[in-house]
């Protein structure tokens, strides 16, 4: 198996974007049989047993478990506002979370590319979305950011 590099943070911010993301492809593993026979076991006991350490296991009525960050009583308390919410309600809480992700997206992108245009920071947005293909259309920027 081939050994990966370590690469500190700092070495990471000195890499272009685009050196950043060919070295994440480089380095994903398309299955878990790649992973380190040991690494993988520690990382799958701690999956099954932080869940439940932590109370974040939601046995559904079907018998399912759930492993979620939320913890089942306060699971149960926002699907009883949820539900009670209109439709038009919901897609308006949805569309101000989604316009929050973005925001702290490109926060968090200005944060660590200060030279970047705006365009390249749409750029990069839409890379993190979509990745690297779908950014190479990009014509446009909104100016809600």
């Amino acid at each position: 198996m081939e050994q990966l590099p370590k690469l500190s943070a700092a070495e990471m911010a000195q890499m272009t974007p685009d050196e950043r993301a060919m070295a994440i492809r480089k380095w994903q593993f398309q299955s878990l049989d790649q992973l380190d026979p040991t690494f993988r076991e520690r990382v799958e006991e701690a999956g099954r047993r932080l869940p439940e350490e932590r109370g974040l296991l939601d046995i559904e009525q079907a018998g399912h478990v759930r492993v979620t960050g939320t913890p089942p009583h306060v699971q149960r308390r926002l699907t009883a506002i949820y539900s009670a919410m209109t439709g038009a309600e919901r897609v308006a809480l949805a569309a101000d979370m989604a316009n929050e992700a973005k925001a702290i997206a490109v926060a968090g992108i200005r944060a660590r590319h200060h030279e970047l245009s705006d365009s390249q920071v749409a750029t990069e947005w839409i890379c993190l979305l979509h990745g690297d293909e779908p950014a190479d259309h990009v014509t446009w920027w909104s100016s809600k950011s």
